[in-house]
């Protein structure tokens, strides 16, 4: 079966407007290791398939150290209400995932799930290509929700932000998923190593300390 491929690639990046309240997240995470994910769905997936993978993406995070606030925002000129904004702001703890409901055009590669933007000034958007999802998961022979997929995907694009980095590694920081990664998603044990997670941490401690700096992700 064919494998698909994460990335990091750079592109513009716009505001959004928000239109749900963000979901509480408590843990035992202290303060500097917790982050706020703003999440736009340009699909749309629907709100219990975007809950879902939050859910997912939280705890695979969470079991790396790192705790996650997810607030749902609205894509600009949707027609959707427009009540208030999701501000980019200056929190070096705040990320930007766009779920797009097209193969993004230009993108370096083919086959990308999803990429990530670390080399862009605020090095903190992130893009999942959803129809790509839906493609591996159909063509996949092992039972493999598109929902804990989707999670995945989140929580690999978040990893590359935060080490500020396009390096992969082992596991969830592979560039290529094989079957064992998928069968392991399905089992929900493919975590970051330990080595990853120490370094998903001090990555966070580094950047909100205003010392953020490229970092490889350990095998």
């Amino acid at each position: 079966m064919k494998q698909f491929l994460l990335c990091a690639l750079l592109v513009s990046a716009p505001v959004w407007s928000r239109t749900a309240v963000a979901h509480d997240v408590s843990g035992p995470a202290a303060s500097q290791n917790r982050i706020t994910v703003h999440v736009i769905d340009m699909v749309p997936v629907g709100k219990s398939t975007l809950r879902y993978a939050e859910v997912q993406a939280d705890r695979i995070l969470r079991k790396a150290g790192v705790a996650a606030e997810w607030v749902d925002c609205a894509e600009p000129h949707s027609g959707r209400s427009n009540d208030g904004v999701c501000p980019e702001g200056s929190d070096p703890g705040l990320f930007i995932v766009g779920i797009r409901g097209d193969n993004a055009p230009g993108s370096s590669s083919k086959s990308a799930l999803g990429f990530a933007m670390p080399q862009f000034p605020s090095s903190n958007h992130a893009v999942v290509l959803y129809p790509r999802i839906i493609q591996i998961v159909r063509a996949n022979a092992y039972p493999l929700d598109e929902r804990v997929l989707l999670a995945y995907v989140i929580a690999h694009e978040l990893a590359h932000l935060l080490f500020g980095s396009v390096a992969h590694g082992e596991g969830i920081m592979r560039a290529n998923w094989s079957r064992q990664e998928f069968e392991r998603m399905t089992d929900r044990t493919l975590l970051f190593t330990s080595g990853q997670a120490h370094l998903l941490q001090r990555a966070l401690q580094e950047r909100r300390a205003g010392r953020g700096r490229r970092m490889f992700p350990p095998s």
